[in-house]
């Protein structure tokens, strides 16, 4: 699995489409915030996953989140994941807001820590930050 993370718009997807590239077909994108399982399970990029991890947080569904991780990145190893970055900028008043920023940081160490790449993405600019075996 590879991790892409970054800022809004700093072209997170264009380096996960890069990485993902295949000579005979387009890469398989699961974007919505509704996601299901099954539906990441066959994809080759997961984007928006801080917008699945809100959705599961308003519906009360967060505590099976990390044995749902694990179980998609079980069946689908050569996943790259693609999230905002949440730490930086301005601390939200309202408390779900903070909460769910600390959420998505919080599953953020849970795939780093499982993954074989992790880049950081700034103005189109990858930087691996973390490698496993091979280089970045």
């Amino acid at each position: 699995m590879v991790l892409i993370t970054g800022g809004a718009f700093q072209g997170k997807l264009d380096r996960a489409r890069e990485l993902a590239a295949r000579e005979d077909r387009e890469p398989v994108i699961v974007s919505e915030e509704y996601a299901r399982a099954e539906d990441i399970i066959r994809a080759d990029i997961w984007d928006q996953f801080h917008a699945w991890v809100k959705r599961r947080m308003e519906e009360g569904v967060d505590a099976q989140t990390e044995a749902e991780l694990a179980e998609i990145l079980a069946a689908n190893p050569r996943l790259i994941i693609v999230t905002r970055e949440m730490g930086c900028g301005l601390v939200p008043v309202d408390a779900f807001e903070r909460a769910w920023r600390e959420r998505v940081g919080r599953l953020g160490c849970f795939l780093a820590e499982r993954a074989e790449r992790v880049y950081l993405v700034t103005c189109g600019v990858p930087l691996c930050i973390r490698e496993e075996e091979t280089p970045c």
